[in-house]
């Protein structure tokens, strides 16, 4: 609902925590590239948290939804996004696309959702992105960070501390990268607590 509120309000918008720290060039970060996509329906999300081990010389497109710090646009908040039955006869592909190819649990919590047992906005709008093949924006390394942390699947490598972003250039032609693909991937593989990825390979193959 609140988000609902924002997005009735405002055209675009940035959301921020209040256990989310920032680098100076955040806003920044996303006030460029929030004006440079609006009239490009492809993308519909800017992360600006990122994980710690992704450190690159440029900014790139991902299907990673991160909710540590990020922005958007309101004219794809619509009501519709967040039912939960529109995610019900999702196709196996696109179950496993939302896993990450079975490296993270996130479709056991779209189930979990299906189930009533959660509610969850985040693997709502994850799962809206994967079913639409829409497209997110991530900053070649973090420029939010979760102060608040005391528990979680990625504590390990997940990096409190402030780091420099290496890369301020504005860059207008964005592209995937194989590599942050692949090595996000064996990243979620190495460190993701393998009973949830049992779980989650079980959820989506046969529920």
């Amino acid at each position: 609902k609140a988000m609902l509120y924002v997005t009735k309000k405002y055209k675009k918008f940035i959301i921020l925590e209040d256990d989310i720290s920032i680098e100076k060039n955040t806003i920044e970060f996303a006030d460029k590239y929030l004006d440079l996509y609006e009239a490009d329906d492809s993308v519909v999300h800017i992360n600006l948290w990122n994980y710690s081990f992704i450190n690159e010389n440029i900014h790139y497109f991902t299907s990673d939804m991160h909710c540590w710090g990020w922005a958007s646009w309101s004219k794809y908040w619509s009501e519709d996004v967040f039912e939960v039955n529109n995610y019900k006869d999702m196709s196996l592909i696109n179950k496993i696309k939302l896993s990450n190819y079975f490296s993270t649990n996130h479709y056991l919590h779209l189930y979990a959702n299906l189930k009533k047992k959660r509610t969850t906005w985040a693997v709502l709008w994850m799962s809206y992105i994967i079913l639409n093949n829409k497209k997110c924006i991530s900053p070649n390394s973090s420029l939010a960070f979760n102060l608040g942390i005391n528990s979680g699947t990625h504590l390990d490598y997940i990096t409190i501390q402030k780091k420099i972003n290496k890369s301020d250039k504005e860059i207008n032609n964005l592209v995937y990268s194989k590599k942050i693909i692949l090595k996000t991937w064996l990243e979620n593989i190495l460190l993701t607590n393998k009973i949830l990825l049992l779980k989650n390979i079980f959820c989506v193959l046969f529920k």
